[in-house]
């Protein structure tokens, strides 16, 4: 079978990582950008699906925050995980669930993320510079509760990166965690094994 995996571009290097050239698949990958924009984000998979041509699946990279559940499928079958966000798909929608209950104040972060959307130490000295009367008491709300930073590494991460997350944990005063994903979800996605961790939207 010929796929078209639809992806952000968070997974960029997993994919790489699991699938090398393709193996023949037809791959797009989406600006991270559009999660900030989940309305302009369903809207651009959609027409992705209405033009899609010579694949027997589509194979969607997102979780239920793009929007994914109110797709049309058209003539072809869309497969999805079973997740809320790109953290469920790398770790599983369990794990991800026991890690919360764990420590509810949990910042997730990742190669990916931290590539693409920095760290909240990097955002909070962002803000800094923006605000005019540089008020902290705004900005240390947009983090109130959180205690740890999870930096979820799935064989593709820099130390570079890794650090980033290690001085933003210090900066922000919470303790640093790492946790190993063994990116079961993908494996199992790219390769046809669809079972209860999957959503197949059939065509109508």
């Amino acid at each position: 079978m010929r796929f078209l995996i639809l992806a952000c571009k968070i997974f960029e290097r997993e994919i790489s990582k699991i699938l090398g050239d393709g193996q023949g698949h037809s791959i797009i990958m989406l600006e991270f950008g559009y999660h900030k924009m989940p309305v302009i984000l369903q809207q651009r998979i959609q027409e992705i699906i209405n033009n899609a041509s010579d694949v027997d699946a589509v194979l969607l990279l997102y979780g239920y925050c793009g929007g994914t559940l109110k797709l049309n499928t058209r003539d072809l079958p869309v497969i999805m995980p079973r997740a809320h966000d790109c953290f469920d798909i790398m770790l599983g929608s369990n794990e991800r669930f026991s890690l919360f209950s764990d420590e509810p104040g949990t910042y997730f972060l990742s190669e990916g993320w931290v590539r693409k959307d920095s760290t909240p130490a990097e955002k909070i000295r962002g803000l800094r510079k923006r605000l005019k009367d540089n008020d902290d008491k705004i900005i240390e709300e947009i983090y109130a509760g959180y205690k740890r930073l999870l930096f979820v590494r799935t064989g593709i991460e820099t130390e570079e990166n890794l650090l980033r997350a290690r001085h933003a944990a210090d900066e922000m005063g919470w303790r640093f965690e790492e946790k190993i994903a063994d990116l079961t979800v993908m494996k199992k996605l790219f390769s046809g094994e669809w079972d209860r961790e999957f959503i197949i939207l059939n065509p109508q």
